[in-house]
């Protein structure tokens, strides 16, 4: 293979641009690793949801006497104003589900507090077009703290 080539220099161009589209389109996860405790995690009502789901609710669970708190931060957040996020698995990739109505609501108070066994109702219909496409989806809690211990916190999903 000619690298000097003209053809050579325009399919590594096109590559290279078609590669950074497909970033620009996939929005990937800015939360990189999510459930590094193993006395702590998330779970949904159900694991498949239809298309058109309203709302997942999801559970905090500890095995702890200590509660899990949520520093809701527009920092840590995928949208500006955000206290959880939507992803969808593409490619083998989590990507951010793009909010397509209005910003969720900033919380009154900064940090909120979940014990054991509470619920939080994410409701996909107030900020995200329906009906969601069929995948695999995550809801992320970001910035959370256990026991001195920081991380973001994620349960995964089905829509069909």
């Amino acid at each position: 293979m000619d690298w000097n080539s003209k053809r050579t220099k325009q399919v590594i161009l096109g590559a290279i641009l078609l590669l950074w589209a497909c970033g620009m389109l996939l929005r990937p996860s800015p939360y990189g690793r999510v459930n590094v405790w193993e006395d702590v995690s998330l779970t949904t009502d159900r694991a498949v949801y239809e298309t058109t789901a309203d709302c997942v609710s999801v559970t905090v669970h500890t095995d702890t006497e200590e509660p899990v708190s949520a520093v809701w931060s527009p920092k840590y957040a995928s949208e500006k104003y955000s206290h959880w996020a939507l992803e969808r698995k593409r490619l083998g990739v989590w990507c951010t589900v793009k909010q397509a109505k209005v910003p969720l609501p900033w919380p009154d108070k900064g940090v909120v507090i979940f014990d054991d066994g509470e619920e939080l109702a994410c409701g996909i219909a107030e900020h995200y077009a329906l009906p969601l496409k069929p995948g695999e989806y995550r809801i992320v809690l970001p910035q959370c703290s256990h026991g001195g211990r920081n991380g973001h916190l994620a349960v995964e999903f089905e829509v069909e």
